[in-house]
């Protein structure tokens, strides 16, 4: 497994040294102008999750797909914390990417871990104008079940990278990346048990039911319809998951909850392919995306 993962991230590398030569290349100085933007917006936005009237009520896994331009061929993950904004489509959503800081990305430098982890916060709808308006990429929402002292040390955790880059450790495309960093979130902070924060974005809904930390079939997002789902769907259901199930029926229909997971075993119904499937399962449905 080990080896197609590696082999996946060579076939990254090379594409990522393949970029689009048609568009007008950018100058020095516009690169560093446009990136300095980008990072002054970024801190300014972070104080909103470093101030101590910070609240939220749960998190949500946002799963983001694959698209038809190379770098988003692995899909993209994002963490949203619900309740954090005005409305939910203002919620601050997280998302773990490299301070690519060099006018010419340095591809080995990236591979090995030569960049520095940029935490980026921003409203749930920024995300969503980028991925699904700008490229027709579908967002997927998973509720993520945790305890609250659980969800209040991630909370920690992301707000010691912000302040501190060097505790999340260099960026590397292998395994510190997007998904890398959330799984390693996440192990820290007590929600997962999964050590081996060597994944990819399109394969952590899986690992996440593997690890019952996901209970509920995911919801599509929309601009019209992110309604906030109740506080408890968002707490593990140790002891009363009839009234976890009942509460879920609320928001999904009662066969999809049947079918996505049994509350009596507390364990998914899933088909949890081994990783060799999934892995063709993914190279069917990229070919499937490039020929339409």
């Amino acid at each position: 497994m080990s080896y197609l993962k590696c082999l996946i991230l060579l076939v990254m590398i090379l594409l990522a040294s393949c970029s689009d030569k048609s568009a007008k290349p950018q100058s020095k100085t516009e690169f560093f102008e446009e990136h300095n933007k980008m990072l002054q917006e970024n801190k300014e936005r972070v104080q909103a999750i470093l101030s101590d009237d910070f609240q939220f009520q749960g998190l949500e896994f946002i799963y983001v797909d694959f698209g038809k331009v190379y770098y988003s061929w692995w899909g993209h993950a994002l963490i949203r914390f619900v309740g954090s904004g005005a409305t939910p489509n203002e919620d601050w959503t997280l998302s773990f990417i490299a301070d690519f800081n060099d006018y010419e990305l340095d591809n080995l430098k990236a591979y090995f871990g030569g960049y520095e982890v940029l935490t980026v916060m921003k409203p749930l709808r920024d995300y969503m104008d980028e991925y699904i308006k700008g490229e027709s990429r579908e967002m997927l929402r998973y509720p993520i079940v945790a305890t609250r002292e659980q969800e209040l040390k991630f909370l920690l955790i992301i707000r010691d990278w912000i302040k501190d880059a060097k505790k999340a450790g260099a960026y590397t495309f292998r395994q510190n990346n997007c998904s890398g960093l959330m799984m390693k979130a996440l192990y820290k902070s007590g929600i997962s048990s999964i050590e081996d924060f060597e994944t990819y974005p399109f394969d952590m809904p899986i690992q996440f039911h593997m690890d019952n930390i996901i209970y509920l079939p995911p919801l599509k997002l929309t601009y019209e319809d992110n309604q906030n789902l109740d506080g408890s769907l968002y707490r593990p259901c140790q002891k009363d998951c009839h009234y976890y199930s009942k509460m879920a029926e609320n928001y999904y229909p009662k066969k999809q909850i049947e079918n996505y997971y049994d509350f009596k075993k507390q364990k998914t119904n899933m088909s949890l392919d081994f990783y060799l499937v999934r892995l063709f399962w993914w190279a069917k449905k990229l070919t499937k995306l490039l020929i339409d």
